[in-house]
C-alpha cells in the first residue's frame, strides 16, 4: 500500500476512534409513575413507570433519527436491563443534546438503584473517561398517590468568563409537592465515576440548589459537573428518590467579565 494512503487511512481511523471515545456530554434520568392512583397498595401489584431521559453526546444528528446508546442496568438486587435508551434527534444542533423518552414495566422491589454507564466523556479540564449516572426508585404511596422523582430542566451547557463570579441555578421541580435538594454526587455510591467532585472551586447551596463559582483560579475549558438531586417529606431526612444530573461549564477567556 502507498505510504501516503496507508497513512491518510490511519488518520481517518484514528480521528474516528477519537471522535466516538470522547464524546458523552452529560445527561438526565428521572422516572413518573404513568397512573399514581391506580396502586392498591399491595407491593407485589405490577406498576409502570416513565424512565425520561435526555443524553448529550458530540457529534451530528438528523431530525428523526434515533438509535440506541446502552441501556440502565439494575445496580441492587437482581441484574438485568430496565430499559434500553434511544435517543431520538430532532434537531442539527448537537450542544443541545440528543433527548428520548423509554418506558419499563417491572415487579418492583421496595427499592432499586440503576445506572446507565459506559465511556468516555469529551475532555475536560478536570477528571473524565468513564461517566455513571444513577437513579435511585423507592415505593413511596401516601395520601392514595405514588411517588414520582423530582424533574430538573438544566440546560447542558453553561458558560462562564475567566476571572468572574457567577450564581448558576439548577431548576428543579416537583410534581408531588415534596422539597428538592440537590447534593455532589459521590464515588462512594457509584454515581459519577470519572467526573465525581471534577468542579474545583464550586460551592454548592443544596437546599437552593445554586452554585456559586469564582473560575479566577481555574484554568479555560470544560468542566463535568455531577450532581444527585433528591426530594424529601418534611417529617424524614432519607430522600424518597434520588436522579442524576450531569452538565458542562464552559470556562472561556475574556479580558473583562460581561463581555
Amino acid at each position: 500500500m502507498d505510504t501516503r494512503l496507508f497513512l491518510a487511512c490511519f488518520s481517518a481511523l484514528l480521528l474516528l476512534h477519537t471522535s466516538i471515545a470522547s464524546h458523552f456530554r452529560g445527561g438526565i434520568i428521572t422516572w413518573r409513575t404513568l397512573d399514581p392512583y391506580s396502586d392498591t397498595g399491595n407491593i407485589n401489584d405490577t406498576r409502570t413507570i416513565e424512565i425520561s431521559y435526555r443524553m448529550t453526546y458530540s457529534g451530528e444528528c438528523l431530525p428523526g433519527q434515533s438509535w440506541s446508546v446502552g441501556s440502565l442496568a439494575r445496580r441492587t438486587g437482581f441484574s438485568g436491563t430496565i430499559v434500553n435508551l434511544i435517543l431520538y434527534c430532532d434537531q442539527n444542533i448537537p450542544v443541545l443534546g440528543r433527548t428520548g423518552v423509554g418506558n419499563a414495566t417491572y415487579l418492583p422491589e421496595s427499592s432499586f438503584e440503576a445506572s446507565f454507564a459506559s465511556a468516555a466523556w469529551i475532555n475536560l479540564a478536570t477528571g473524565g473517561g468513564g461517566w455513571e449516572l444513577r437513579m435511585k426508585y423507592k415505593y413511596i404511596r401516601r395520601s392514595g398517590k405514588m411517588n414520582s422523582s423530582p424533574v430538573t430542566a438544566m440546560a447542558e451547557v453553561v458558560g462562564v468568563q475567566h476571572g468572574c463570579t457567577y450564581l448558576i441555578k439548577i431548576p428543579v421541580a416537583d410534581y408531588d409537592g415534596n422539597e428538592v435538594r440537590c447534593r455532589w454526587a459521590r464515588s462512594d455510591l457509584g454515581e459519577c465515576s470519572g467526573v465525581c467532585q471534577t468542579f474545583p472551586g464550586a460551592i454548592l447551596n443544596e437546599k437552593t440548589c445554586e452554585l456559586w463559582y469564582n473560575s479566577a483560579e481555574q484554568s479555560t475549558g470544560y468542566y463535568a459537573v455531577a450532581i444527585q438531586i433528591e426530594d424529601f417529606s418534611s417529617t424524614d431526612a432519607v430522600p424518597l428518590s434520588s436522579i442524576p444530573l450531569q452538565f458542562l461549564v464552559n470556562v472561556s477567556s475574556s479580558s473583562i467579565c460581561g463581555q
